[in-house]
């Protein structure tokens, strides 16, 4: 029995250890970091659903007003929280190189849709998505389209006085602003009408819920995503539904040969992709591309 106990103990002891090997990692650099907590890092709300990701990093960000970045650990992972904005700055532009590896990583196997994604993307692949798509974010592409997003807002504004006039209860300002976005992804990117002041069953607006509508099975899939990358791509967790990718596939498939065949020149993300001209050893972009890169 003594001897049962003596190897449990060790192996406790040693699991321990390996779970804490990393929490000195900012206090030998003489950091200011946010202390962590045995196996979980500094996500032990998120993982228990007491808080999601967006909140702890508000809070961590709010607690540390007096220094330019915070160090924490993503379970053992030692991460920094940049507070100045000049560090940013420079780790947005002069020293992107060094920094341009994204954390949050997505299996193109599994998911090529969101993996295609620049929020998504990292390396070689980010740098020639980058460079060929560049072209579509212009300022001056952007300003083409200031006139759809216009368009969206005179409609969230007659929407508005509608609801007023009809003696409407308060309204939800974040359900407001969603209909806002998804109209204006709809309009400036795909070429549609999205429709989702006008109808409350808008299918544009419902295949966009599914994807980010707040809900049990998306924030295990962030948590795992973010914070267990291994485990997401061992259990093939998908960011974007499959229904979803269809979906978004189609809508870009059959906007691109509707304008190809009737010659409709349009100033949005479409438009501005129809335009682009390639050199004889560049690849094209294929569908999954300009999905992915659609709605960003």
């Amino acid at each position: 029995m003594f001897y049962v106990l003596l190897v449990v103990s060790c192996v406790l002891y040693l699991l321990y250890r390996y779970l804490n090997r990393n929490y000195d990692y900012w206090a030998k650099r003489h950091a200011p970091f946010d202390p962590p907590v045995t196996f979980f890092g500094n996500f032990r709300d998120a993982i228990t659903f007491k808080r999601s990701l967006g909140e702890i990093y508000t809070d961590m960000y709010n607690s540390y007003k007096d220094v330019p970045y915070v160090g924490f650990y993503k379970i053992r992972q030692p991460a920094l929280l940049i507070r100045e904005p000049e560090i940013i700055k420079d780790i947005l532009t002069t020293d992107f190189n060094s920094f341009a590896k994204n954390d949050a990583v997505v299996d193109e196997d599994v998911d090529p849709i969101a993996a295609k994604n620049p929020f998504f993307q990292y390396g070689a692949n980010w740098k020639t998505s980058r460079s060929r798509l560049s072209y579509c974010f212009s300022s001056g592409k952007m300003k083409h389209m200031f006139p759809l997003m216009q368009d969206v807002s005179k409609n969230m504004v007659k929407y508005i006085e509608t609801e007023t006039k009809l003696g409407a209860n308060p309204f939800d300002v974040k359900e407001l602003c969603s209909k806002f976005t998804s109209d204006n992804v709809a309009n400036c990117a795909f070429g549609l009408e999205g429709k989702a002041f006008e109808d409350p069953n808008s299918e544009f607006r419902s295949i966009g819920k599914k994807v980010l509508q707040p809900s049990l099975s998306l924030t295990i899939k962030m948590l795992l995503i973010f914070l267990f990358p291994n485990l997401a791509k061992i259990f093939t967790v998908r960011f974007i539904p499959e229904d979803a990718a269809d979906y978004f596939r189609n809508l870009v498939k059959n906007s691109i040969q509707y304008r190809k065949e009737n010659n409709i020149v349009r100033n949005d993300f479409l438009g501005a992709v129809l335009q682009m001209k390639f050199k004889p050893e560049e690849a094209y972009l294929t569908n999954d591309d300009i999905t992915a890169h659609a709605p960003t």
